[in-house]
């Protein structure tokens, strides 16, 4: 279940916008609105989070995330049994 919550809080100055909205499962939202943690949203689409110990975490936003690899053909599927048998005889 997903809340719709503010990147960067209300309390904060957080505004309640399409730009500042974040749908986190509710356990990290309730970790982002304990003490010491902030979150801001990049210039990019990106969250950007500073933890309590002064740590910066930044999320891209999903666009920019890695495709999928693509699958094994038959013959890489087959070769890696092989090679996997091969290291577990030797």
């Amino acid at each position: 279940m997903r809340n719709i919550d503010h990147i960067e809080r209300h309390a904060d100055g957080g505004t309640t916008s399409a730009d500042n909205l974040q749908g986190l499962c509710e356990r990290c939202n309730q970790a982002k609105e304990a003490l010491g943690w902030r979150a801001r949203p990049g210039p990019d689409g990106s969250i950007i989070t500073i933890t309590p110990t002064g740590h910066t975490y930044i999320s891209p936003p999903p666009g920019t995330w890695p495709p999928d690899p693509r699958s094994l053909s038959p013959a890489e599927r087959r070769l890696r049994r092989v090679l996997h048998t091969h290291r577990l005889a030797a």
